[in-house]
């Protein structure tokens, strides 16, 4: 649309574009008003009254003029915009769903530094210190030459000794010489399972049964695809008391799953250094199938000597993320931390439960 189209230059040009049809020419009007330089406050008001309003500020309210304006009509059953709001981020309300579930059922939450020791990573989790798991593939290490300190000399001791011959559990152990310096490396921990070691060690002299969890970040150098990541969520738990056995653990994992509406879940042998036995359990993805999310087990005798802890306890580590994939409807995991305004707002809100 062109205002004055006589003085463009190509105008033998634009009259054949005319001509074909190929353009429009359109005439438009604008008006220019101006007030005068004076105007009583009476005409003012007469102007002002004779406006159609659409809305009311607080100006008006203060002053009451809106008592004097006419205000336009409108129908209520008019389809409005759809307002978009702040909140709390949605995989942030998935986990909180997690969280005041296990709350519900009588679990502690406890925590420990995402920067630990490898004493407590690796060692009290009866993880040999040349297991193919604990090399720069598998763990994130501090770049610094300052080390952590075992303060607790008696487990260190005891762990060492399990770990040289076995001890007192009816192992056989490892039979090598434990390095006190290879565990007070500082590294980034690789499994919420770090926090069962830390709790263990503090409720070692309660006689009660007891239910802890913990749910945190971990990290591991792992290759990124749409199932993995190097900084991933775990939601780690142990139950500890007498007369428990894996059925016990089948259950806790499977109400865990139904929190937040994941229904298809299935159980097969697994193995960790430090259950026996151990299972691995699968979740169905509704594009990428069945995928591993809950791994657990019964602690080893040679992990609760050296607390010297005589129940029995049950523990799991479950890759959290990978549940708000499966329960968000999310196929890649790098989407979950995403900033993505049209991905998330269309995703499932979570208030306490799946909705």
């Amino acid at each position: 649309i062109l205002e004055n189209p006589n003085e463009f230059k190509e105008a033998e040009e634009l009259k054949e574009l005319l001509a074909r049809n190929l353009i429009i020419q359109e005439e438009s009007r604008i008006d220019f008003y101006k007030l005068k330089d004076s105007i009583s406050d009476k005409r003012l008001n007469e102007l002002l009254t004779s406006t159609i309003r659409t809305s009311v500020t607080s100006a008006d309210l203060l002053s009451g003029n809106w008592r004097n304006y006419q205000y336009k009509k409108y129908n209520v059953d008019t389809p409005t915009e759809k307002l978009l709001y702040g909140r709390r981020s949605v995989y942030l309300e998935f986990l909180n769903t997690i969280r005041e579930g296990l709350l519900s059922l009588g679990f502690e939450e406890f925590e420990s530094p995402l920067v630990d020791l490898e004493f407590y990573n690796c060692d009290l989790l009866f993880m040999p210190q040349d297991h193919v798991a604990r090399g720069i593939h598998d763990l994130f290490f501090i770049d610094t030459k300052e080390t952590g300190e075992i303060r607790n000399r008696t487990l260190l001791e005891r762990v060492s000794a399990v770990h040289f011959n076995g001890a007192d559990t009816g192992s056989t152990g490892w039979n090598y010489k434990f390095d006190e310096k290879k565990s007070s490396n500082l590294i980034l921990r690789s499994q919420t399972t770090a926090v069962s070691a830390h709790t263990l060690e503090e409720i070692m002299n309660r006689p009660e049964p007891m239910k802890m969890f913990c749910i945190g970040k971990c990290f591991r150098p792992d290759t990124i695809d749409r199932t993995h990541s190097f900084e991933f969520w775990q939601c780690e738990g142990i139950i500890c008391g007498d007369n428990l056995n894996i059925k016990h653990l089948f259950g806790i994992l499977t109400e865990i799953c139904h929190m937040v509406g994941v229904k298809e879940i299935k159980f097969m042998p697994g193995y960790f250094p430090f259950t026996e036995p151990s299972v691995s359990g699968f979740i169905k993805h509704p594009k990428l199938g069945w995928i591993e999310a809950l791994p657990g087990g019964i602690f080893r005798p040679e992990l609760l000597y050296p607390y010297n802890y005589k129940k029995t306890v049950l523990a799991y580590g479950i890759g959290v993320t990978r549940l708000a994939m499966t329960a968000l409807g999310i196929d890649d995991i790098r989407d979950v931390y995403s900033s993505d305004i049209e991905l998330l707002k269309n995703l499932p809100i979570y208030r306490g439960k799946l909705v």
